[in-house]
């Protein structure tokens, strides 16, 4: 009991030290910073579109190079305004809604082909086609500004990025050697036993494909 005890306080720490766990703290800390923000100077009907840029432009911030980091926010951020946009003004024809819905749908989805990070911006694009359908806009200019604050949102989730990256540079790299350790280090004890347990091969042999392929 109590080394399932010390097995579980270790787990949790390291889930509470882990990168995960700190990106979720600053994309919350990206949402609520806004909303607090406008509702304490009075204009909070601007907060919630800034926090809907910062939402839809989170997934892209994934481990790896602050190059490749950058670009593909701000390519999330063109995104989703554009198609947001796109669904705005064809919303008041139905025809012409499913013709744009349909076309953006098949061009967004080709974007996950070039990879991890482009299958998240895309995945950001197919959400911003599903929340414009339900954000309501009378005129051309209420359309504008809406798509401007999501803009405005997805720059500022970016500045945030940039600020915890260069507060903590080396979180995501420490996690990542981090699993590969762990990994490496369950990898090197079915190998061990491999030696030492010959009549239990078959099943280690199993476990030792497991971590090799993993």
């Amino acid at each position: 009991m109590q080394n399932k005890l010390k097995t579980y306080l270790k787990t949790t720490e390291l889930f509470l030290k882990g990168s995960s766990f700190y990106r979720g703290v600053v994309l919350t800390v990206a949402v609520v910073l806004p909303l607090f923000i406008f509702n304490t100077i009075g204009l909070f009907a601007y907060a919630p579109a800034i926090a809907l840029g910062t939402f839809l432009n989170a997934p892209s911030d994934i481990p790896g190079s602050l190059k490749r980091k950058i670009n593909g926010i701000l390519i999330s951020i063109v995104l989703t305004m554009l198609v947001t946009f796109i669904v705005f003004i064809t919303k008041p024809v139905f025809v012409l809604l499913l013709i744009a819905i349909a076309i953006l749908s098949f061009a967004i989805s080709l974007i996950s082909v070039y990879g991890f990070r482009a299958s998240l911006i895309s995945f950001s694009g197919l959400l911003a086609i599903v929340l414009a359908l339900a954000v309501a806009k009378p005129d051309l200019k209420s359309m504008l500004l809406h798509v401007g604050l999501l803009g405005i949102g997805g720059l500022w989730y970016l500045t945030v990025s940039l600020l915890s990256n260069w507060l903590f540079p080396k979180k995501d790299d420490d996690q990542l050697l981090s699993d590969t350790l762990s990994l490496t280090g369950k990898y090197l004890k079915v190998r061990a036993k491999l030696l030492t347990k010959p009549n239990k091969r078959e099943k280690l042999s199993t476990k030792h494909l497991y971590f090799k392929h993993k």
